[in-house]
């Protein structure tokens, strides 16, 4: 009886063991999808910031590619006429406009942490 007592003892000290390592064990993953939700809402907004910012880039490179820029008077470079001005801003405005998809391209998720 004594022998069977003793096992008894240890089989529940082990299961509490057992118990206080499933609890941290849970903490951890608790704290994990956590950060995962965070970063997954970080993302998000890093996401439309970036959409927000190539477009406002856009938008800028627009404004740019209308200016005129000439040279001085004294300036012994020929003087740009207005189809080359227009045809630099046509080039431009489809670099940026290259970019610009590229940037908002969208990207296939490496792993689908949705489950947790």
């Amino acid at each position: 009886m004594a022998e069977i007592e003793a096992l008894v003892g240890e089989i529940a000290a082990s299961t509490q063991e057992q118990s206080v390592s499933l609890g941290q064990v849970n903490q951890a993953v608790n704290h994990m999808d956590q950060v995962t939700q965070q970063n997954a809402a970080m993302v998000e907004e890093s996401t439309a910031a970036s959409h927000a910012l190539a477009k406002e880039a856009e938008g800028l490179a627009d404004a740019v590619a209308r200016f005129r820029v000439e040279q001085p008077a004294q300036a012994a470079a020929p003087t740009v006429g207005h189809s080359t001005v227009m045809a630099d801003y046509a080039q431009k405005r489809a670099v940026t406009r290259g970019v610009v998809a590229a940037m908002l391209k969208p990207t296939a998720p490496a792993d689908d942490w949705e489950e947790f």
